[in-house]
């Protein structure tokens, strides 16, 4: 199972901060482990985060994301077709803060998904996520 730290305190913060549990992602992070951080700690030290993310934990952000489109092209009900997109809608959002708030590199295919995936927000988008990754061959 992949771990990522830094991602993981991201993901705190974005669930502190008032954004949906996200199970897809929630089962790669190591989750509530000491130190508990403070919104405050959380918030101070996000850059650093980031950082961490995309010099020592890139691969396992690359890994989740073809993990969950791998799981998208398969998913057979509602349910979990959402669950996985809620998934790749945090991916994405991630990805974009590293790469225009925080000016970091995050690998070709990664910057692509989140150029032309910057409105997972809307269901049309989704959609077309879901029906673009129905494309895909099997990696």
């Amino acid at each position: 199972m992949l771990r990522s730290q830094a991602l993981a305190n991201i993901y705190e913060l974005y669930r502190l901060e008032g954004a949906r549990l996200t199970c897809s992602i929630e089962r790669f992070l190591v989750i509530g482990e000491p130190p508990q951080w403070s919104v405050l700690d959380l918030k101070r030290n996000e850059p650093h985060f980031y950082l961490a993310l995309c010099t020592d934990e890139l691969d396992n952000l690359q890994q989740i994301y073809e993990k969950l489109l791998s799981e998208l092209k398969a998913a057979d009900n509602t349910a979990v077709r959402d669950c996985v997109l809620n998934g790749l809608e945090f991916i994405q959002r991630v990805v974009a803060t590293a790469l225009w708030r925080y000016d970091q590199r995050v690998g070709d295919e990664l910057e692509a998904f989140a150029r032309e995936f910057d409105r997972l927000d809307i269901p049309s988008e989704r959609f077309r996520l879901y029906q673009q990754a129905q494309n895909m061959p099997t990696r």
